[in-house]
Order: structure tokens, then sequence, then C-alpha cells
């Protein structure tokens, strides 16, 4: 397991803690929506979520996320939220956020997972560029004590072992791969704010999600005596098993 960078830390929306249901799901083919599996070539999953947001989440058929849009509104026409985009490796390739169909704030481009460049936007209007350096990240903030699950690191990487072994999701998965997934750990050490890193399909991509979000409270981070929320980043590799 390992800190990231505190930009994603209010980029939340992928598998989030509060209540949601999924609306429908619809594939696509060459020539648009298709009702023929074998044409499909990706699909999108709508989910809704309490307080009325809407995600359309879209992967590629057997493969990673395309993209997750973030919308206020149910018949998906304004973007507002988070919004990530995955290269064809399942990589996050860049990384910001809507409101009211307007980029603003933050937008990150990514290589192999790091961040190389900064775009600050203001009402859908680019007001500054520039290089991501370590000023960025969350590293610049010395812990008093860092966020710990109880137990330590072994028992945080055994809690992740168990869950996968309990679930059978190794005798389950076509392919395997390593899934990454992004967290905060709160001020009372409750773990949310789940996003995906790095996507390999939709159901170890929700597998992985379902794992760290159902974990057992933390210690949280202590910064100046008090305690704070804190991200990591934890990758889960998956491999096949022999059939």
């Amino acid at each position: 397991m390992k800190k990231i960078i505190i930009f994603l830390t209010y980029m939340f929306i992928v598998f989030g803690v509060s209540a949601q249901k999924v609306t429908y799901v619809i594939m696509m083919g060459p020539n648009g929506v298709t009702k023929n599996e074998s044409e499909a070539q990706f699909f999108a999953i709508v989910k809704e979520y309490s307080g009325g947001k809407f995600e359309r989440l879209d992967y590629n058929k057997n493969g990673p996320m395309r993209n997750l849009r973030t919308y206020k509104d149910a018949e998906l026409m304004v973007l507002n939220g988070a919004y990530y985009e995955y290269n064809a490796a399942g990589e996050m390739r860049y990384a910001g956020q809507y409101g009211n169909n307007k980029k603003c704030g933050s937008w990150y481009t990514y290589e192999k997972l790091k961040p190389v460049l900064v775009t600050e936007y203001d009402n859908d209007t680019i007001v500054s560029e520039r290089i991501y350096n370590q000023k960025d990240s969350l590293e610049k903030h010395v812990y008093d004590k860092e966020a710990e699950f109880k137990g330590g690191s072994k028992k945080w990487l055994d809690y992740i072992t168990n869950s996968v072994y309990k679930k059978g999701i190794n005798d389950r998965t076509k392919k395997g791969g390593k899934v990454q997934i992004g967290f905060t750990v709160d001020s009372v050490g409750t773990v949310g704010e789940l996003f995906v890193f790095r996507s390999v399909d939709y159901f170890l991509d929700t597998e992985s999600a379902a794992i760290i979000i159902k974990s057992p409270k933390w210690n949280p981070a202590i910064l100046r005596g008090k305690p704070v929320s804190s991200t990591f980043s934890q990758p889960i590799t998956y491999s096949t098993v022999p059939r």
C-alpha cells in the first residue's frame, strides 16, 4: 500500500459509500446502441446515488474502464462532479471536475499512473497550466503519525488476501490482473471516498472496491495533534485458477 497525492482526495465518486442502484446498462457497437452482445464493443452502466447524483461508467467489453462521468440529472445532460478518463491499459489518464457542464478547478494529466501536468480551469476556461511537481503532493504534509490499519500493515495485507480468498474472486475471474483502488481514511478512521486508479474490468474493479470499503476502521493520521483524513492507494493482484 502506498500514499498517493492530495489532488485525488476530493475525487470519490467511483463506488462511493452512499446508497446506489444500477438504473440501466446499455451495449454499444460500431453503429451505436445494440442488443446483440456479439456486436458490442463496450458497455455503459448508469448508477443513481442518493441525493440525485448519477454516474455513467463506460467499460470496454471484457476489458478496463474507458471513462467515468458524473451528472446531476437522470437524463445525463448536465455534467456535475468527477470525470475520469483511462488509457487502453486501464490506467488513469485524465482526472478533473465539472460544474454544470463546465470544467472547473484542477485537471490532471497522467502518464504511467504519475501526474505530469496540472491545468487549472475556471468556468471552462484555462487559467493556468504547469508541469506537476512535488509541491502538489501529499508528501509535503509531515504527519505526527501516519494513518494505520489496526494491527499494522501485515494485518491489512492479511485482510486483503483473506477477503479475496473468501469471495473466491480468483475462481471467477477470466483473466486476472492488477486493480488499484484509491481511498481515504477519514479523521475517525473510516474508509471511504473510493475511486479506481487502475482498472482491469468491471467485475474485478467492483470486487476490489467492495473489499476496501468493507475494511474495519483504521487509526487515523495525526497532524498538529489532531486526527485528519489521509489518502491511500491499494493495488490488488488477481490470478486465474487453472481449470
